[in-house]
């Protein structure tokens, strides 16, 4: 039940931050804000998720799943 509520947690925050990096990109005053570098923290931010639900996650039940015939 901790594990399901913490991923719950980290998915909440990731939308967040990927919200604020959308509206930074969406700003009509964009002197000061790089368009490329926020996309590339967005694919940062997907990348840090993915490897922290994929640390959590049950692998070996996830291969008996993918294995079965």
């Amino acid at each position: 039940m901790e594990r399901s509520n913490l991923q719950m947690s980290f998915s909440a925050l990731r939308t967040d931050v990927a919200n604020v990096l959308e509206r930074l990109k969406n700003e009509q005053d964009q002197k000061d804000v790089d368009v490329d570098l926020i996309e590339k923290l967005k694919l940062e931010l997907a990348f840090i998720c993915t490897y922290v639900q994929l640390s959590y996650s049950d692998l070996d039940q996830f291969e008996d799943i993918m294995t079965r015939g």
